[in-house]
């Protein structure tokens, strides 16, 4: 089984492929501008884009993942990919 931190540091390169001037942590935003704290990376991933995204994570880990679920930051991401993976697990 995969760890939680090796599922967030290969998310992480996988984003970082396509913004390579970005510093991404778990804490940065997908798309869009959320609150006040300006501090925070943003991606400003387009619908588009982030749909792509999840798309290759679903490829990568081979696991479907629910497009109604919120992707606000990485962490999200990373929450729903090791949530996806106990559930195949437990199949």
């Amino acid at each position: 089984m995969l760890s939680k931190k090796a599922i967030t540091s290969e998310i992480i390169k996988m984003l970082q492929k396509h913004y390579p001037t970005e510093r991404i942590t778990i804490d940065t935003l997908l798309e869009g501008y959320y609150g006040d704290d300006r501090s925070i990376s943003n991606l400003n991933m387009s619908s588009l884009d982030l749909v792509e995204f999840i798309s290759d994570i679903e490829e990568y880990y081979n696991i479907i993942i629910d497009f109604d679920a919120q992707f606000y930051t990485v962490k999200d991401v990373i929450e729903n990919v090791c949530h996806c993976i106990e559930q195949k697990k437990g199949n």
